[in-house]
């Protein structure tokens, strides 16, 4: 880039020069033009050689070669019939000059004519001869040197800094880089809690390292939930086929014998397991990101007032209210899979919440949204849980009895569906108090 910068540089310096020198020659020449005309005309109009030789020769000191003529082509003074050796060395040495600046520079003698003219007529011919296309004088010279001097230096100084300061922000980029590097490494080799801890001045490796941190927490939780979601699926499954295997084994050894009460019992392991295949269905169906809809225009009203017809029966068993206030609302959406995102909520309320307690349904406009809002008087959520509580294989209950709470995966289809509509679904809960699921949906 430096090096960029110092032929660019000297690229402008040169131009501006080129185009300087060209400016002074054309001025230079058009005042030696003045200077002849105003010398013919201060001896009355007549051609004054010493005259004539004093401008020549001031002339020469800058570098320029003049030929006075008069009207009739007769030379009134010529710079190298005058001093033919000078002339020639003059030439020499700026064509020195110039290759020592320039080493490809081409140049040569040139000469320009100017017609000297009096108030009525033509009195003559001044030719100026120079080293062309330009040349610089020994203060140009000097300066230009002295320029380029000042470049190589600023250069020399910038590159000197660049590579300190480049040296210290490596260091300050590179060794945090390399400590988040091994944190990601850490993680691609299952260890998720190795956390880099960086000081750093620099906000987008502190993002970094943060977001790595933050993903190797994620990694781990999900990790420890799928141990535990290992271990209860290896506890659901034990459970019932032990169950199985061993009434099987007595009645095939003819110890029991294959009745009604015992195939029932048969039946209700098997249902289990039938229960936790679904559940497993589930999570893959999440996981695949294979929810499909398929939209039609469905009365959300209706879907409602049906889901809580359906689960009427388990309430009243259990001795729990279930109240229903709704309204007619049609929406584009999926029916069946609305329908499932109502029993979910329904059923976790039950599930819940105590004998003569009471779960109430509303349906309202919420702006050009629709809300629904499932409410309880339950045992409540935990402050701590709630945050995790749409979370797939999240339980609250950590036990293993699924009636309090299945494989955790319940809650995490019920957000996916609701999200997949282009809605929202939030939870406010307080222990002991009860539950409160909103959810909104677009019309």
């Amino acid at each position: 880039m430096i090096l960029v910068v110092g032929f660019s540089a000297d690229y402008f310096i040169k131009s501006r020069f080129e185009t300087y020198t060209r400016e002074k020659i054309r001025e230079e020449s058009m005042d030696f033009v003045i200077q002849v005309n105003n010398a013919y005309y201060s001896a009355q109009n007549t051609w004054n050689s010493h005259a004539m030789k004093g401008i020549g020769v001031s002339a020469m000191e800058k570098g320029f070669l003049l030929t006075i003529l008069d009207e009739k082509g007769q030379v009134i003074w010529d710079a190298k019939g005058y001093n033919r050796g000078f002339c020639s060395d003059l030439l020499i040495k700026m064509e020195q000059n110039m290759l020592a600046q320039y080493p490809n520079f081409k140049g040569g003698y040139e000469e320009k004519k100017y017609v000297l003219e009096s108030a009525r007529d033509d009195i003559g011919t001044l030719i100026v001869g120079f080293y062309g296309p330009y040349f610089f004088n020994e203060s140009e010279i000097r300066y230009v040197k002295a320029l380029k001097e000042v470049l190589v230096g600023a250069g020399i100084l910038s590159l000197l800094l660049s590579v300190l300061v480049g040296a210290v922000v490596s260091n300050r980029l590179s060794r945090p880089l390399m400590m988040i590097n091994e944190s990601a490494r850490n993680i691609i080799k299952g260890t998720y809690r190795n956390h880099a801890k960086l000081k750093s001045t620099t906000t987008e490796v502190l993002e970094l390292s943060s977001t790595i941190n933050a993903l190797g927490e994620e990694l781990d939780r999900q990790e420890e939930l799928r141990k535990q979601l290992t271990a209860d699926i290896a506890h659901e499954l034990r459970t019932p086929i032990a169950t199985l295997t061993s009434h099987l084994e007595l009645m095939i050894d003819g110890i029991w014998n294959p009745d009604e009460k015992r195939l029932t019992a048969l039946q209700k392991e098997a249902e289990r397991l039938g229960d936790l295949v679904n559940d497993l269905s589930k999570i893959a169906q999440l996981e695949s990101a294979q929810l499909r809809l398929n939209k039609e225009l469905v009365n959300l009203g209706t879907v409602v007032e049906q889901t809580v017809s359906m689960v009427r029966g388990d309430y009243y068993k259990k001795g729990v209210s279930l109240e229903y206030h709704g309204m007619s609302c049609e929406i584009l959406g999926d029916a069946r899979k609305l329908q499932q995102v109502l029993l979910n909520l329904l059923n976790n309320a039950l599930k819940y919440t105590e004998e003569k307690g009471q779960v109430v349904v509303n349906m309202s406009y919420f702006g050009e949204m629709t809300r629904i809002v499932v409410e309880d008087t339950g045992i409540g959520i935990p402050k701590e849980d709630i945050e995790h509580i749409f979370e797939r294989f999240y339980r609250v209950d950590k036990s293993r009895n699924r009636a309090s709470g299945g494989v955790g995966i319940g809650l995490a289809i019920t957000k996916a569906i609701v999200e997949a509509h282009g809605g929202s679904i939030t939870v406010q809960s307080e222990v002991g108090k009860g539950s409160r699921f909103e959810v909104i949906l677009p019309e």
